[in-house]
């Protein structure tokens, strides 16, 4: 399988989701990705564990909108079979 962790959102939801894109988490609308992972030769449809360490929440106003996006990804991870902790 493939894991990916990501550290200190620190309430910015939008800087996280483009990390999780980076990490090929997650596609331009920020939905969770079934696709080739890993790079090149990556596996396909490999499962995956993302590990969010760190403070997710902070002062800022996204802060709801950080917990709020990291909920609805364990619950898309979890349907496609994969891991969001």
């Amino acid at each position: 399988g493939v894991l990916v962790a990501i550290g200190d959102v620190h309430g910015d939801p939008d800087a996280a989701r483009r990390a999780l894109m980076l990490a090929g988490v997650v596609d331009d609308d920020g939905a969770w990705w079934r696709g080739v992972r890993g790079g090149e030769g990556g596996d396909v449809g490999a499962p995956m564990t993302v590990v969010q360490t760190g403070d997710l929440v902070d002062r800022g106003d996204g802060s709801v909108a950080a917990v709020d996006m990291f909920e609805r990804l364990k619950i898309h991870a979890r349907d496609a079979g994969d891991e969001l902790v």
